[in-house]
């Protein structure tokens, strides 16, 4: 795969979810500590309360970024429909390509995919060149050179 390949990247509550079992297991265990030991020193119990403060911040962090995301969903419901059509293509030419499927039907889903991304469309007075290693540059005059 190459650094221009499309990837999919995904964020997901329930995954989220699964990694504070372990800070609810220590706010158990710290609450659990201070009620059958109520006269135990307060250092005991510290390292364990900024452990837990820190995973429900960074949980906290989490819960924000997933409603500012939900948000944007909802108000831009058209163009995240179409970025899921988007998402479904690559995962559809990456099993072609995983199963050496039918090269030109890869070739296909590599352009739409490329051309839904990074949808240039030449203009004209622009001159775009095709050096010999494929790189493309637009060449262009600057006003006052």
């Amino acid at each position: 795969m190459s650094p221009t390949d499309p990837r999919e990247r995904s964020y997901s509550l329930e995954v989220i979810s699964r990694t504070c079992v372990k800070s609810f297991r220590g706010a158990r265990i710290l609450a659990d500590h201070g009620a059958v030991k109520p006269d135990a020193p307060l250092l005991e119990g510290i390292a364990a309360y900024e452990r837990l403060a820190k995973d429900l911040k960074k949980l906290g962090q989490h819960l924000a970024y997933h409603e500012e995301w939900q948000q944007a969903i909802r108000d831009h419901a058209e163009y995240f429909a179409g970025r899921n059509n988007v998402v479904a293509d690559v995962r559809s030419w990456q099993a072609l390509r995983k199963s050496a499927g039918d090269p030109e039907r890869i070739k296909e889903l590599g352009d739409q995919i490329r051309s839904a991304l990074s949808p240039f469309q030449h203009a004209q007075g622009l001159n775009v060149v095709t050096q010999v290693d494929g790189a493309r540059v637009l060449l262009a005059t600057c006003a006052g050179a």
